[in-house]
C-alpha cells in the first residue's frame, strides 16, 4: 500500500501539466459598477458552468474576486443582477494560469426612470417589478418584493427570502391590492432629503430595464414599505 502511494506521489511530481495539476486554474471577476454609498451592489453574483461543474459565487467579498480550484476547460460565466437578469461571458483555462474576466455595461444596464413615468403602471407580459430595500448603516436589513401580472391577467406577489433568488412565498393578489403598490411608489416619490439626516436606507423599484432608485435621508416616519407588505402579504389572514 505504502509503494502504491509513493508511485501516485512520484508520477504527480514528474507529470507537471498533468491531471493531477488540473484543478490549479484561476477566475479573476471584475465589473465596471460602484458600490452606491449605504447599498448593495445590484450584480453580486456569477454562475460558473462547464460540461462537468456549476455553483455559484458571491462577488465582492474579497479582493480580488478570484475563484480558484477550476479544472482546464470552456466555462460559461453569467455575472447576475439582484433584480434576475445576467450578463453572459464565456472562457476557455488552458494554458495560462489565471484569467482576468472583466464585465463591462453592468454599471449602466438600468436606466434611471423619469420623475413622471409610473413603473407600477407597466405590470405586463409575465415580467417581474421588483421593490426592494437595502440597508447597511442601521445594521444590515434586505427585503425584496416581485409583483407579476400573468398572460391571464392574474396578479402574484412573491417574496423572497431576503434579497436572495429564494422564494419564501407566492401569493395571488387582486387589484385593490395592486393599488397599494401604486401608492407606495407615488409616496417613496415624495421623500426629499433633509439636511443633516441620516442615510436610511435605499429603496428600488425596478422594471426590465429602468429603475427608481431613492436614498432614504428625510428623517420621515414613512413606513410606506411596511404598509405595501401588510396590504399585499397578509391575505385572509396569513
Amino acid at each position: 500500500m505504502l509503494q502504491k502511494i509513493y508511485h501516485i506521489i512520484l508520477f504527480c511530481a514528474l507529470a507537471q501539466g498533468s491531471i493531477c495539476q488540473n484543478n490549479n486554474y484561476s477566475l479573476v471577476i471584475t465589473t465596471d459598477e460602484v458600490q452606491p454609498p449605504g447599498a448593495l451592489y445590484t450584480w453580486n453574483e456569477v454562475l460558473i458552468q462547464s460540461k462537468d461543474t456549476s455553483f455559484y459565487y458571491t462577488l465582492h467579498n474579497r479582493t480580488p474576486d478570484k475563484i480558484e480550484g477550476l479544472k482546464k476547460g470552456k466555462y460559461t460565466v453569467r455575472l447576475l443582477s439582484l433584480f434576475h437578469h445576467q450578463l453572459i461571458k464565456e472562457v476557455t483555462l488552458s494554458d495560462k494560469k489565471e484569467i482576468t474576466l472583466a464585465f463591462s455595461g453592468a454599471a449602466k444596464f438600468y436606466k434611471t426612470s423619469k420623475n413622471s413615468v409610473k413603473l407600477s403602471d407597466k405590470l405586463s407580459g409575465n415580467d417581474t417589478l421588483f421593490v426592494a430595500y437595502t440597508s447597511l448603516n442601521l445594521g444590515e436589513t434586505f427585503e425584496k418584493l416581485g409583483f407579476v401580472k400573468t398572460g391571464a391577467g392574474v396578479y402574484k406577489v412573491i417574496q423572497y427570502k431576503g434579497i436572495s433568488r429564494n422564494i419564501q412565498q407566492e401569493l395571488e393578489i387582486n387589484e385593490q391590492q395592486i393599488q397599494a403598490l401604486k401608492k407606495f411608489e407615488a409616496d417613496l416619490k415624495k421623500l426629499k432629503p433633509k439636511k443633516d439626516c441620516p442615510h436610511n436606507g435605499t429603496y428600488t423599484i425596478t422594471f426590465q430595464k429602468q429603475w427608481l432608485v431613492i436614498r432614504d435621508a428625510s428623517c420621515s416616519s414613512w413606513q410606506g414599505l411596511n404598509d405595501l407588505k401588510a396590504s399585499v402579504l397578509f391575505v385572509n389572514g396569513k
